[in-house]
């Protein structure tokens, strides 16, 4: 808490949107229980994503919405390859999730950025 939000101020920002396929689909094959587990394995997964340096804003359901400051997100292509180094991981872990749900997740993702305000709300 050193109120470097207290003032609002304008950044240049990038964010994904990172949404599983067919979740309605899964959620009723699995039932709710089995259906947020699998969801949390998912967003263990994504932890990959630091690695580029991502920051995750939040989850919301069964999406992951990823920031990067502007330069950070397009030095080496980090806010791209974040995505894939996600797709990866998942597909390197087929077989668990076939084994413990049934069913691989898919996610798709969409990117965009802009000026945002940064504020703290108290």
């Amino acid at each position: 808490m050193v109120g470097d939000f207290y003032e609002p101020r304008d950044e240049e920002r990038i964010f994904m949107f990172i949404d599983l396929k067919d979740s309605t689909v899964h959620a009723e094959k699995l039932g709710h229980i089995q259906y947020s587990k699998m969801i949390q394995d998912c967003f263990n997964d994504i932890g990959v994503v630091v690695e580029n340096e991502a920051e995750i804003y939040q989850y919301v359901g069964d999406e992951v919405i990823l920031t990067w400051k502007y330069k950070d997100g397009l030095r080496n292509y980090n806010c791209i390859n974040a995505y894939y180094d996600f797709i990866n991981k998942l597909n390197s872990k087929n077989e668990y999730y076939l084994n413990t749900y049934k069913v691989v997740p898919h996610f798709k993702a969409g990117v965009n950025s802009g000026i945002v305000t940064v504020t703290e709300v108290i």
